[in-house]
């Protein structure tokens, strides 16, 4: 989910929270798509329990390790 930075994020934040998702604690950023872009500081969501910073820094890594096949977060730009 992008940052709460325009009204449509804000509001697709609200639907999910409505549904009982929440916002995790930790940091995350989407690996940009091609080389000349950069990467993409994201939100991710939990259901139904909220995920705190021990368990959201294992799940991050999985998910670089097997959506992006990538053994760390990306460190360009």
């Amino acid at each position: 989910m992008e940052e709460p930075i325009t009204d449509d994020a804000r509001h697709r934040i609200a639907f999910y929270e409505n549904a009982d998702f929440s916002v995790c604690e930790g940091i995350y950023y989407q690996p940009p798509y091609s080389p000349d872009q950069k990467k993409v500081k994201m939100l991710l969501m939990s259901f139904p329990e909220n995920i705190l910073l021990p368990e959201f820094d294992e799940i991050k890594t999985r998910i670089y390790r097997e959506v992006y096949q990538q053994k760390y977060p990306a460190k360009n730009k």
